[in-house]
Formats: structure tokens, C-alpha cells, sequence
């Protein structure tokens, strides 16, 4: 790497790092947008709101299963009522006892019926806290669907005005990285990673402006007497200087 540039270099070095300072701060920005965490928060409670919906759904699905179950079971019943009841009043069984029989059959039968519509209504009843939870959590998931989507439009509102402001700083650092030697490019990009995105400095009154230590007397003397293409860095903290 050439140990020599101009000076002008090192102040386009210190635009570039004005320039990568403000390109992070707008991707960190971009990145952290305070709407996004609502829009966050508001996808979590639908996914909770989903998965109590399958809970509730599936005790649904279960009770119209088991009604489905008893009323298939009542239409066989009455299948049966019928079938008894043809043969009662259809003339053709004369025997008082068995007459009587099938009137005992057709009472235990009815019997049974009246217990598996008690059952039905035990099941309607069931259901419908069930039903009620889910029309709430369908109004809810409303409600919350209200919120991402206001959050949407926000965070794109805001990556745009960003991404432009993004896309100006980048192509003004394409610009000036393009007129700085590439060694001195490497240069800064080492020292930015070394140093939390600080590798250029000033000298400010005798101090180094990345550090904030005062530079020896005897230090200052030599950097004076240097070439003012000479690359100059801090002996404290390493960053390239700028006189």
C-alpha cells in the first residue's frame, strides 16, 4: 500500500466516513422502525388468536361429530318405532303377549329417543360458549388485522422515504470512493472495522479527534515536518489522522 496521498484525499476519507455514519444510522433506522414491533406484537396475538381458534374449533368439530352420531342413531330408533308400529296396527299380530311384547319394545324405544334428544341438547349447549369464543376471536382477529395493516403502510411509508435517502448517500459514496486510491480505501475499511466505524480523525487543537487524547509535543513537531501527502496516524488509538 503507497504510504502517500493527498490531502485532499484524506478530507474526501473524512466525507466517507460522514457518509458511512449517516448510511448505517439510516439502515439502523430502517431496521428498528418502532412500528414494527407493534406490527410484531399484533402477528403474535393472531397467531395465539389462531391457534385458540383451532382449539375451539376442533371441540366444535368434535360435538357436531357426536350430534351427527345421536341423530343418526334417532332416525334408526324411529326407523324402528315405525317398523313395530306397522306391525301393531297393521292387523296382522293377534296374540295379546305379543302384542304386549312389542308394546314394551316400542316404550323402551321411546324411551331411548327421549334420551338421545336430551343428549342433543346437551350438546347445543355445549357448543355455544364455543361458538361465542370463536365469533369473539374472529371480531378480534378483525381488530388486530386492522392494526398490521396500519403498521404496514407506516413501515412502507417510512422504507421509502428512507430507501431514498439510502440510495442518494450511496451513490455520493460510490462517487467518492471512486476518486480515492484503492489502497487508501482498504486502508479506511480496515481502520473502520477496527474502530466502530471511526478511522478517520482530525488533529484539533493538538488532540486526536477519534480517541480524544492529546498527542504528544514531540509527536505534533514530527507530523509538521512530515510531507503533506504523508499518511499520518494516531500512536494512541491508530486512526489515520487528517491536518
Amino acid at each position: 500500500m503507497s504510504e502517500a496521498t493527498s490531502g485532499t484525499q484524506f478530507e474526501r476519507l473524512l466525507g466517507l466516513q460522514d457518509l458511512d455514519s449517516r448510511i448505517n444510522q439510516l439502515e439502523h433506522r430502517r431496521a428498528t422502525l418502532p412500528e414494527r414491533e407493534g406490527l410484531a406484537a399484533a402477528q403474535r396475538s393472531l397467531a395465539e388468536l389462531e391457534r385458540n381458534a383451532d382449539g375451539v374449533t376442533a371441540k366444535l368439530d368434535a360435538v357436531a361429530r357426536d350430534q351427527r352420531r345421536r341423530e343418526d342413531e334417532i332416525d334408526m330408533v324411529e326407523a324402528k318405532v315405525a317398523e313395530i308400529s306397522g306391525s301393531m296396527y297393521g292387523g296382522a299380530i293377534t296374540s295379546p303377549r305379543e302384542l304386549l311384547t312389542m308394546q314394551e319394545e316400542l316404550d323402551a324405544l321411546q324411551r331411548r329417543r327421549a334420551a338421545i334428544e336430551d343428549e342433543i341438547i346437551d350438546l347445543m349447549e355445549y357448543a355455544e360458549p364455543l361458538q361465542d369464543r370463536l365469533a369473539e376471536i374472529s371480531a378480534q382477529r378483525a381488530e388486530l388485522d386492522d392494526v398490521a395493516r396500519a403498521a404496514l403502510a407506516v413501515i412502507a411509508e417510512q422504507e421509502t422515504v428512507i430507501d431514498g435517502d439510502l440510495g442518494r448517500s450511496r451513490s455520493e459514496r460510490d462517487r467518492l470512493v471512486g476518486g480515492i486510491p484503492a489502497d487508501v480505501i482498504d486502508m479506511y475499511e480496515g481502520l473502520r472495522r477496527s474502530f466502530d466505524g471511526v478511522a478517520v480523525a482530525r488533529i484539533d487543537n493538538g488532540t486526536c479527534g477519534g480517541c480524544y487524547l492529546a498527542l504528544p509535543s514531540a509527536e505534533l513537531d514530527r507530523i509538521r515536518r512530515l510531507p503533506a501527502d504523508a499518511a499520518v496516524h494516531c500512536e494512541e488509538c491508530g486512526r489515520l489522522l487528517v491536518r
